[in-house]
């Protein structure tokens, strides 16, 4: 092997060595990247169901308020809201035979 052919193969092996790193590097920040779009991905599952939840609840304050209000559309919630009831107790006492 002539000089000019070992210092190709020695420029050769370093730029292979460079590869090598940025790749483990890469390997590493993904990785991490993969480990923060979990932790992330969590956080965004419990804001939903703390949306949810929330949105629930506004639901049964506006549902409480229109019970509570003497008007015709109030009677009428009432009669849903009892036929809802009478609903779930067929459906409960269906599931208790």
């Amino acid at each position: 092997m002539n000089a000019d052919q070992a210092e190709i193969f020695g420029t050769l092996r370093g730029r292979v060595k460079e590869l090598m790193t940025a790749l483990d590097l890469e390997k590493m920040n993904g990785s991490n990247l993969k480990k923060e779009f979990e932790v992330l991905k969590k956080k965004s599952d419990q804001k939903i169901i703390e949306y949810k939840d929330l949105e629930q609840k506004y639901n049964n304050l506006k549902l409480a308020k229109v019970l509570t209000s003497e008007t015709e559309e109030s009677h009428d919630a009432k009669i849903k809201v009892n036929g809802i009831v009478r609903e779930i107790d067929k459906c409960i006492a269906l599931l208790n035979r």
